[in-house]
């Protein structure tokens, strides 16, 4: 991380909402209902219950390892050598989840939006942008998170008010229907995605201007996109109803498709579909980003940045090899994924934890 690139807590706050938004807003909802049925909202605010004892834990490494971000921190615990390898594990996963996310956006436009342009040209088109955005750094790509926020909130809101009359609160009935353990085994899929995806986050560490309050900041853009994430799902059961949210790949877009006031306000979904590119963008961004530190942490190169262009020619190719079709990505993203964020979401962090206070109460 370049020592000139400085953003507020606020400005890091606005970057967790969006990133734990991302692609979660549109593939969490099925996924849920999948499982928990009319009862998925529940497993939605059990996993963000979850993902909030989980960002209490990311957030009290600043307090021990004071202006370090995760690649620091991991070589300071775990040695040159082994850390190396670490720091080499968590590059793939942050790649591997920027590839997951550019496909996730193409698959997205080539099915419901522009059906007759290539996937390889979708993904063109969006790696410009990031491409663009990395390069000038999290200080400028922060700035415009700022600028776009409201116009993601303000749709939000249009999406929920204008599909209101078609809820049906017999979609969520019976409350608690389903037993406990399908409600947190439903609720597993959304902590995998995106929760203990926000590991990443933490190598952002050393970019905030205010480390003291990078608890609070992380907190609340978590609760903040979490809600999102919780509405939409309400939203999505009441309005299409168990099955269909269950059958959909996409089921907030169909959900977005419902708005129609008196046949002259019709066919919004593609201004909503805009929304949910925003929150896309930023968590490829930032996921991005993340892969291009670790990268040149690994090689100990000054900057990332130079590595920026090169890499989206990679990026570019593991996105279309990544998976199949979007029917095994949902089957992936809820069973296999979950085991590889797992890994690096709690397992490393638990143990990057633990060594760090044996080596302190050895020196001590």
């Amino acid at each position: 991380m370049l020592k000139d690139e400085r953003i507020s807590p606020s400005q890091f706050t606005l970057l967790t909402t969006l990133f734990t938004i991302g692609s979660s807003i549109i593939i969490i909802p099925a996924s849920l209902v999948l499982v928990a049925k009319q009862d998925g909202w529940i497993s939605a605010i059990v996993a963000t219950l979850f993902g909030l004892l989980l960002i209490y834990f990311y957030s009290s490494f600043p307090n021990k390892y004071p202006g370090k971000g995760l690649p620091e921190i991991i070589e300071l615990v775990f040695g040159s050598y082994l850390g190396k390898l670490i720091i080499a594990l968590y590059f793939f996963f942050s790649f591997t989840l920027a590839a997951l996310v550019l496909r996730n956006f193409g698959d997205f436009l080539k099915t419901k939006i522009i059906l007759e342009t290539p996937l390889e040209a979708i993904h063109i088109m969006f790696l410009i942008p990031v491409i663009y955005a990395v390069k000038l750094g999290i200080e400028t790509y922060s700035r415009v998170a700022e600028l776009t926020f409201p116009f993601v909130i303000l749709m939000f809101i249009i999406l929920i008010t204008l599909t209101s009359p078609q809820a049906e609160f017999t979609n969520i009935q019976p409350i608690f229907g389903e037993e406990a353990k399908t409600i947190v085994g439903g609720s597993l899929s959304m902590v995998g995605v995106p929760f203990l995806e926000l590991i990443l986050l933490t190598t952002l560490y050393s970019s905030i201007n205010n480390p003291k309050k990078t608890r609070k900041s992380f907190l609340v853009g978590v609760l903040m996109g979490a809600s999102f994430l919780v509405v939409t799902t309400i939203y999505t059961i009441l309005v299409l109803g168990v099955e269909l949210t269950s059958l959909k790949v996409y089921p907030t877009y169909v959900w977005a498709k419902k708005i129609s006031i008196a046949d002259f306000l019709e066919r919004v979904e593609v201004t909503i579909a805009a929304l949910w590119g925003i929150t896309l963008f930023f968590k490829l961004v930032i996921a991005y980003h993340v892969s291009l530190i670790l990268v040149s942490k690994l090689f100990k190169m000054k900057d990332y940045r130079i590595l920026a262009i090169p890499m989206a020619f990679i990026l570019y190719v593991y996105s279309l090899i990544a998976y199949p079709n979007s029917a095994y990505f949902m089957d992936f993203a809820t069973k296999t994924w979950f085991a590889y964020a797992l890994l690096f979401g709690l397992v490393f962090p638990v143990l990057l934890w633990g060594v760090g206070l044996f080596k302190k109460d050895q020196k001590t």
